[in-house]
């Protein structure tokens, strides 16, 4: 028997899901500590909570506004994390002087 596709489609809207959650954690701790990266570190951090904020200030008037909500706001911080590496990529790149 071949399962439903809304089966799949739930399969993989969880791992997104978990995916979408535990990335600002995750790169909140590995952005702490490298020196460049460590202005980015809060706010990844606290992209968590304002998802959850989100999907619980929407859940009121539905399900459908309460995910799309807590999705444009992962959206923003990835947007944040993408604007921070095009700022870091600019910068220019300084070289130990070579001993003899």
């Amino acid at each position: 028997m071949v399962p439903c596709v809304s089966s799949s489609h739930k399969v993989e809207s969880g791992i997104s899901a978990a995916a979408l959650v535990l990335a600002p954690v995750l790169f909140a701790l590995a952005f702490r500590r490298n020196p460049d990266w460590r202005g980015a570190w809060l706010p990844s951090l606290l992209a968590l909570p304002a998802i959850i904020a989100a999907n619980v200030a929407f859940s009121a008037v539905g399900d459908g506004p309460a995910t799309r909500a807590g999705t444009v706001v992962a959206f923003v911080w990835i947007a944040f994390v993408g604007e921070w590496l095009l700022r870091e990529s600019s910068r220019p790149v300084t070289t130990a002087p070579r001993s003899p």
